[in-house]
C-alpha cells in the first residue's frame, strides 16, 4: 500500500503510511515533501531500471521478440497517435 499525502490544517503537508499506521513526515512544505518522497522512491525506481536493463541486455536483440515491451509500446503509440506516427517512431528507434 502506498503512502498518502495529506494536507494539514496549518496548510503544510504530512506523509502517512497506512500500512504501519504512522506519520512518516510532518509539517512539510512542497519542496520538503518532494525531496522526502524522492529519497524514498529513487532507490526503488533505480533498482527497477537496473533490473529491466539487465533483462534487455541478456537478449541479443530484444526488439525482435514478439512479447517484448517495445512491441507493446509501438502498439500503444499506434492506438493513440495513429499508424503514421507509429511507423515514424519505429523508423527512428531502429536507426
Amino acid at each position: 500500500m502506498s503512502k498518502q499525502i495529506i494536507k494539514q490544517p496549518n496548510g503544510k503537508y504530512c506523509i502517512f503510511d497506512p500500512y504501519f499506521v504512522e506519520i512518516v513526515a510532518k509539517n512539510c512544505d512542497k519542496k520538503k515533501l518532494i525531496n522526502t518522497l524522492l529519497l524514498e522512491y529513487l532507490p526503488k525506481v533505480n533498482n527497477e531500471v537496473v533490473i529491466k536493463l539487465h533483462q534487455l541486455e541478456k537478449e541479443d536483440n530484444p526488439i525482435m521478440y514478439p512479447d517484448s515491451s517495445y512491441d507493446k509500446l509501438m502498439k500503444q503509440i499506434e492506438n493513440v497517435k495513429g499508424m503514421r506516427e507509429a511507423k515514424r517512431i519505429n523508423k527512428i528507434m531502429r536507426k
